[in-house]
């Protein structure tokens, strides 16, 4: 019973601990993707920040999913097959919904360095909320 609780408790420090990548989103990652492939993907990022605001994620929580978002589009920006405005532009509305002003700020430049090309290649930037 003793390994039971011990387990479990670890589980759920680990799982408090784990950086947003880990996260399960609570958006429709399906229809983000459909919408960027289609040239709507300020209007399913929207749908999507609509979708976490309702979730009831609040904190931590709610800035997790934020970057999963971001996370999301800056990859779709990275595959080629998207229209880069587009993408951008669904950045910004995504940093425009952050309650982190850091982690706003890390999307707003990954909207320009799409926007611009220069996020063709390379590793996706961390948008992880600050601290708190």
């Amino acid at each position: 019973m003793k390994f039971s609780r011990i387990a479990l408790l670890a589980a759920l420090a680990l799982g408090t601990a784990a950086p947003a990548y880990a996260q399960t989103p609570v958006f429709d990652t399906a229809a983000v993707n459909f919408g960027c492939t289609e040239g709507i993907c300020a209007t399913a990022a929207q749908a999507a920040i609509v979708q976490i605001a309702v979730s009831g994620l609040t904190g931590r929580a709610y800035s997790d999913q934020i970057a999963l978002l971001a996370s999301l589009l800056y990859g779709l920006a990275q595959g080629g097959q998207v229209s880069l405005a587009d993408v951008g532009a669904a950045l910004r509305a995504v940093a425009a919904a952050s309650n982190d002003p850091a982690q706003a700020a890390a999307i707003v430049a990954a909207a320009e360095a799409v926007e611009s090309g220069r996020a063709a290649a390379g590793t996706p930037p961390a948008f992880e909320a600050s601290p708190n």
